[in-house]
């Protein structure tokens, strides 16, 4: 046998793992100590949620370029820096973002960004509820309704002039507790002739009808 021909079957075999040794390998990975086994878990765990963070930023960015002329003057630096100064804040976005809320920079107030879900009908995983239910699932994800101010502006600068939300669903609104004593609570839609708001009794729930959430976040 020439000395290439035993170079090449020598390469050929080296490069071949055997079944034991295979064996052996994850044999060795299960003996990795549980201490030191949970910190790599801990610190793949961390990554990802860097990774989705990101993602997330990178998508509230596209947001807000798109929707520019109607955040009033507000830089897109200030409102990151709000943000990452506040995961806890961001997390709960991914909640909005993940139920198909599609949340946003929906206007300031004080020392205070106010993001809401403007996805264009409520989302359909906030439907079908009575207020008090709409309540409780809004606090669960650690926000609240969007209330009359709130929605009215949704309707006619975030939407412009003709409006473009709410017109095949309606949403609870935060109601004042002397009109839920009374056994109602507002709701908002938009019709052909404009922005409705209404009452309607607080145990009413049909397809179509939903909430949109707010969430508050500081400027740093």
């Amino acid at each position: 046998m020439t000395e290439e021909k035993k170079r090449t079957d020598n390469e050929s075999a080296g490069s071949q793992v055997a079944p034991e040794a295979a064996v052996s390998a994850l044999e060795n990975l299960e003996r990795v100590p549980e201490e030191l086994r949970d910190r790599l878990e801990a610190l793949l765990s961390k990554e990802k949620a860097h990774e989705a963070e990101a993602d997330l930023m990178n998508t509230l960015y596209k947001r807000f370029v798109v929707r520019f002329d109607r955040h009033l003057g507000q830089g897109w630096g200030s409102v990151s820096a709000a943000l990452s100064a506040h995961p806890d804040k961001l997390a709960i976005l991914q909640k909005l973002e993940d139920a198909g809320g599609k949340p946003d920079l929906l206007m300031v107030e004080g020392n205070e960004f106010v993001f809401a879900d403007l996805s264009e009908q409520s989302p359909s995983n906030h439907r079908n509820l009575t207020y008090r239910q709409a309540v409780e699932q809004a606090k669960a994800m650690g926000v609240e309704l969007m209330d009359e101010t709130q929605y009215r502006h949704l309707q006619r600068v975030m939407g412009g002039y003709l409006g473009c939300y709410d017109t095949n669903t309606w949403v609870w609104l935060k109601t004042p507790q002397n009109i839920l004593n009374t056994g109602y609570a507002l709701f908002g839609r938009r019709n052909p002739d404009g922005v409705f708001v209404n009452k309607t009794e607080i145990g009413t729930h049909f397809d179509f009808n939903g909430w949109r959430g707010v969430l508050r976040v500081k400027k740093v």
